[in-house]
């Protein structure tokens, strides 16, 4: 992906049907099913923030956020309508629920875009209720603590439910308070 960046600068310039935009779309349907292409998408992008450090790329770079922000909000806006619909069937949607909370997860930049964070509130609370969200524990993933600054009481309560899940900071915490009982 790191190559490739560098052509999304001109995407919204671009014609409907044009090269890019369709490169842009394959590149979205992988994303929305392949939790390791999401991370290898989002550490080129990290890795070309990190090579090169001037500000002339902060134009790229606001580019490429719109278009993650706007790509996993019609994503999570989808599966929150097959959920309404009843069109849901995990066997054939799992890796997509999978993926896209995996996404957000481990990237809670995204959730700084309002109508993503609205999006994903209601599909995470909706996923929960039917199947009661838990994570792998040999993974940290930063948005669960997002969750904890969400409105919604029962958003907050799956954030504390899932964050209490991983032993580091549990261990972490338990470490801070036998250093104050020092």
């Amino acid at each position: 992906m790191g190559p490739f960046l560098e052509m999304f600068h001109g995407y919204f310039d671009e014609q409907e049907n044009s090269l890019v935009r369709t490169i842009w779309s394959r590149i979205s349907q992988e994303l929305g099913i392949c939790t390791q292409c999401v991370c290898e998408h989002h550490q080129a992008q990290e890795s070309f923030d990190i090579e090169c450090r001037s500000g002339s790329i902060d134009p790229l770079q606001k580019v490429l956020r719109h278009l993650d922000e706007e790509r996993v909000t019609k994503h999570l806006e989808k599966i929150n309508a097959m959920i309404q619909l009843k069109e849901y069937d995990p066997s054939c949607h799992g890796a997509e629920v999978v993926c896209i909370m995996f996404e957000v997860l481990m990237y809670p930049v995204l959730l700084d875009d309002q109508s993503l964070a609205n999006q994903f509130q209601k599909f995470i609370e909706t996923i929960d209720e039917s199947y009661e969200v838990s994570l792998s524990t040999n993974q940290q993933y930063p948005g669960v603590y997002a969750l904890l600054f969400f409105k919604s009481g029962k958003a907050r309560a799956i954030g504390l439910r899932l964050s209490r899940s991983m032993g580091k900071l549990r261990d972490y915490i338990r470490s801070k308070m036998d250093e104050s009982t020092l």
